[in-house]
């Protein structure tokens, strides 16, 4: 038989809650005063001849309203506004009224005039049913005669399949266990919430650092917008058609790195290479067998992946723990995969180990040091380059900067795309020679030595893949730094 909580009993948890100064019949009358004020706006809509719309929550015990119930009821409402104009109805928010009071979080507006009331209530009972929560989300509509307009459905209880009413006058629930399970549950839909913002975002992101990338024109031996570099078999809309395939799996990896509860991080790697193999297929279906970005892929996964797990972690992006992440992530990787004699597959990568040692330890050595070129090396010098430089700056400008970027990642980068296809020798050249841009004295110099290094590529038929792929990471920690920050996401009031 269920425990019947007294009106006495359920009384003490409110005193509880409050504290043994206030009184039971001081917290009635001031939760009455505050929906006699609600009415009072009604009456305020009715006078200017309109209906109103109202939206608050149903708030079991006191008090109604917290931090956390206001940060629910802020996202409903913004839903809410933009069901209905979805449905083509636009709230005029210039006589709009949101408060909290002793009642709770309140919202009214006058609604236009032309659409039936009994159509825009229909919309309410539609979005309260498909809400996760709706059960709690109580839109009321009254005319201008103060008419409230009913569905006459009845509610269920929150905490059981009776209906709401019967459980109230039998008592078969404390406030207390209603009003914890209701907290719990939106504390839940609240975090939920963040986690699909934040892993949707971070794939946005890490979808716009590579459409920069690719776009980055001339590049020394590589694919731009208007060159091929040293690859006949593809062009700049190749990289577009492949981009497109793996930009599906983006969110999926940052979920993964969001949600990881494995005992060490070492534990990430096989996850993140599952994706990845799912992504490397789609892209060799979508490029009918070119490999376009089968580095990038392992370099986006782990950067995706890594920036999720330091906000999860955080609750803000902190290049210091991404890089931790990171280094944890590929421990011993370069002695596992490259040192350790194995039966998998030859790759580029491996061919170039055996035949130049750790110099040819490639994007395995880079990952397995958390990715110093980037962090050390491209970050820095990415936000010299847009320092001062406005959110509307030119096409050219931005170029620029990006491509100073990419030459300063390829006089620090052991690029094995240069190994496999030429040699150590050809290696030492394309750094010295994009030092020595990075070196010139003035713009005209700089242009002169950039063209430089665009025809020995091109001599050579060189092509610097590994540098574009960590540009293109370079450029998404940028973009989740300026998202995730500390200082982006609290920002100072004055």
């Amino acid at each position: 038989m269920p425990f019947k909580a007294s009106m006495f009993q359920r009384n003490i948890f409110i005193e509880c809650l409050l504290g043994s100064s206030m009184h039971v019949d001081a917290i009635r009358n001031k939760i009455m005063i505050a929906r006699e004020k609600r009415a009072s706006l009604r009456e305020q809509c009715s006078q200017s001849g309109s209906d109103s719309l109202s939206l608050s929550l149903n708030i079991p015990g006191y008090p109604k309203s917290m931090p956390l119930l206001t940060a629910f009821f802020d996202d409903v409402l913004s839903e809410w506004k933009r069901f209905l104009q979805a449905h083509g109805i636009s709230l005029d928010t210039t006589d709009e009224v949101k408060q909290i009071d002793e009642a709770g979080d309140f919202y009214i507006v006058p609604l236009p005039e032309g659409r039936p009331l009994a159509a825009i209530k229909a919309l309410a009972e539609a979005f309260e049913e498909c809400h996760p929560l709706g059960r709690i989300i109580d839109i009321d509509l009254a005319d201008r005669r103060l008419q409230p307009i009913s569905s006459g459905k009845l509610k269920q209880c929150l905490l059981c399949e009776q209906r709401a009413a019967v459980c109230m006058r039998e008592a078969t629930h404390t406030y207390e266990e209603l009003q914890n399970h209701l907290i719990g549950k939106i504390r839940c839909y609240l975090a939920d919430g963040i986690k699909q913002q934040t892993c949707s975002r971070l794939a946005a992101l890490a979808l716009k650092a590579i459409l920069y990338e690719i776009s980055v024109s001339p590049k020394p031996g590589l694919v731009g917008r208007f060159e091929q570099g040293a690859h006949h078999d593809m062009d700049y809309f190749t990289f577009i058609d492949s981009t497109s395939v793996l930009a599906g799996h983006f969110e999926e990896l940052a979920l993964s790195g969001y949600t990881f509860q494995g005992e060490g991080l070492r534990e990430a790697l096989p996850a993140i290479r599952t994706v990845g193999l799912k992504m490397e297929a789609a892209m060799f279906s979508a490029t009918d067998g070119v490999n376009t970005q089968k580095g990038l892929i392992f370099l986006i996964g782990l950067a995706l992946f890594s920036a999720a797990h330091s906000i999860a972690r955080g609750g803000t992006f902190a290049t210091a723990c991404c890089r931790e992440t990171i280094a944890a992530i590929c421990s011993d990787l370069v002695q596992n995969e490259l040192i350790t004699p194995t039966v998998a597959e030859q790759t580029h990568g491996k061919s170039c180990f055996h035949r130049y040692g750790l110099e040819g330890g490639g994007i395995r050595k880079e990952a397995e040091a958390g990715l110093p070129s980037v962090f050390e090396q491209g970050l820095p010098e990415l936000e010299s380059a847009f320092a001062g430089m406005e959110k509307s700056a030119g096409a050219s400008r931005i170029n620029r900067a990006l491509t100073k970027v990419l030459v300063r990642l390829m006089t620090v980068t052991n690029d094995t795309n240069i190994l496999y296809r030429k040699d150590l020798h050809t290696l030492r050249t394309i750094q010295r020679l994009a030092q020595h841009v990075l070196d010139a004295e003035n713009p005209a110099a700089e242009t002169e030595r950039y063209s430089q290094l665009l025809d020995y590529c091109r001599l050579e038929n060189a092509s610097p893949g590994g540098s574009a792929d960590l540009l293109a990471v370079t450029l998404f920690f940028h973009f989740v730094q300026k998202s995730f920050s500390a200082a982006a996401m609290h920002p100072p009031t004055y």
